[in-house]
């Protein structure tokens, strides 16, 4: 706001003044950051001239001073704090502005001001450590990556080199030392590299980091590989000029052992349905299949089912294929619970002497019948909360109502609860096959499950009555009920 107000009376005073002003751009000023307060900028004029520094950005006139025709530094400049607050026309180089009205508008002066970086920021890392795991027989050159650090100075006094040292000790060695090392690691070849694998940017100061990676080759190394390994990375800036600066990340390496054997199940956790017709047969049915794998392709895998009981003699698995079958052999007529048990996948290890490797999960059956899904009603209520619109049931046992036709957009009709008598936890998912862009039907709410909303999307224009048409599907079997729920809406003035 205050740059407008300014710039409005800027306007003003040049309209009222001369026509024609005479606008001047100066050659650009390069201007150190941090130097001195009152250090000398540039001589404007040594006439008698009326000079105003014009407060465009709110950080003129609290850093610079016209005096005698001459601008002045009044406060410390950082470069950062200008990038940060953006006055500089350029993230990648930082150059403001200072606006002049000379003589109440006669002419306007432009003096452009180039903030010359000083390396007065050490590069900061991301964190202060950081943990990289590697397998021990990993092939050669596999790679972590990682974020390493950045530094917010300009040009070359933002370029970053690293160092690895390996001594395999936290205590850091003489800085002035590492700084004149032309070298990119410390007793780290051929067992660990590091790698940049790109420099941050500028255009994001806050969170931009370089990209390195720590290559490891482990067949290389002549040396015993230990399990544990604590390195120093020093991230050191490019002054040409002046002394460099420093920073440091301890860096903690884990070697671990790969399990040269293992065995696993391809899900954590396996779940299944078999559709009933009303009554059952002796028929084998399918149920599907439980798969593990091992790290040897050639490895022969077992299964087992662990649980014996009644309800699990109704399950056989195939030993070498993991097919789940579902045999009636004792003739059962109904089957009302659900079926949990544990299957075990095992293999037998050669050169250990056969020694078991085996893994466990947990497999759930669910049996429903097809016809007792479909035992199904439906409950409807009002939740108009406007006591202006009414909404009618034609009769208790109806799906037919009435609706004041000035109800409100997005206003919610009808709540709808779907009852299922012999499967009431299981969840029923509604769809709306008409009239999508006038209403919508959405859940109730995530802790009550089969309950739906009736809600107005559109202004009605006149009256109207709707027929909408309601899909029914099971969730766990994912099947569609046969028959469709509808429910007609007739919107009309209702007094």
């Amino acid at each position: 706001m205050m740059i407008i107000i300014i710039s409005i009376l800027f306007v003003i005073i040049i309209k009222n003044s001369y026509s024609n002003p005479i606008i001047k751009t100066y050659p650009v000023v390069d201007l150190l950051e941090n130097i001195p307060l009152n250090t000398f900028v540039i001589e404007l004029t040594n006439s008698s001239n009326k000079l105003i520094l014009i407060n465009l950005n709110e950080f003129e006139t609290k850093l610079f001073s016209i005096i005698n025709g001459n601008i002045y530094t009044k406060d410390l400049i950082d470069r950062e704090e200008f990038i940060d607050k953006k006055y500089c026309l350029d993230k990648f180089y930082c150059k403001i502005e200072l606006q002049i009205l000379v003589d109440d508008g006669l002419a306007y002066w432009i003096i452009p001001i180039h903030i010359i970086d000083e390396n007065d920021n050490k590069p900061e890392f991301a964190k202060n450590e950081i943990e990289l795991k590697f397998v021990e027989n990993v092939s050669n050159g596999y790679k972590i990556y990682f974020e390493g650090a950045k530094d917010i100075d300009e040009g070359k006094n933002s370029e970053i080199r690293y160092i690895l040292d390996c001594s395999n000790t936290l205590n850091n060695n003489n800085n002035n030392e590492i700084l004149y090392l032309n070298q990119s690691s410390i007793n780290c070849y051929p067992l660990f590299e590091l790698i940049l694998i790109s420099k941050s940017s500028l255009i994001s100061l806050s969170n931009n980091f370089d990209k390195l990676a720590l290559k490891f080759n482990p067949s290389l190394s002549k040396i015993n590989i230990e399990n544990e390994y604590k390195f120093i990375i020093y991230a050191i800036d490019n002054n040409q000029y002046e002394k460099q600066l420093i920073n440091s990340m301890n860096l903690f390496i884990k070697i671990e052992e790969k399990d040269k054997n293992f065995i696993k199940f391809l899900l954590s956790e396996y779940e299944f349905i078999v559709l009933l017709n009303e009554t059952l047969n002796k028929n084998e049915n399918l149920i599907g299949k439980i798969h593990a794998i091992s790290n040897n392709p050639s490895d022969l895998i077992y299964y087992k089912i662990l649980s014996n009981n009644n309800k699990t003699n109704l399950i056989k698995i195939n030993s070498l294929t993991g097919q789940l079958n579902f045999i009636n052999e004792n003739n059962i007529k109904y089957i009302n619970n659900d079926i949990e048990f544990i299957v075990e996948a095992y293999l037998l290890l050669k050169d250990k002497n056969f020694k078991k490797l085996k893994t466990q999960i947990k497999v759930k059956i669910y049996f429903r019948y097809l016809h007792l899904l479909k035992n199904i009603s439906f409950e409807f209520e009002n939740i108009l909360l406007n006591n202006q619109n009414y909404i009618y049931q034609l009769n208790n046992n109806s799906n037919c109502f009435f609706i004041n036709k000035n109800i409100k957009i997005n206003e919610k009709l009808l709540k709808i609860s779907l009852i299922s008598y012999y499967y009431p936890n299981d969840k029923f998912i509604l769809s709306l096959e008409n009239y999508f862009n006038t209403f919508s039907l959405i859940p109730f709410s995530s802790s009550l499950i089969n309950t739906y909303i009736i809600k107005l999307n559109q202004q009605l224009i006149s009256n109207y009555t709707y027929l909408l048409n309601i899909q029914i599907k099971h969730k766990l079997s994912q099947q569609y009920l046969p028959n469709l729920l509808k429910i007609k809406l007739i919107f009309l003035m209702i007094l």
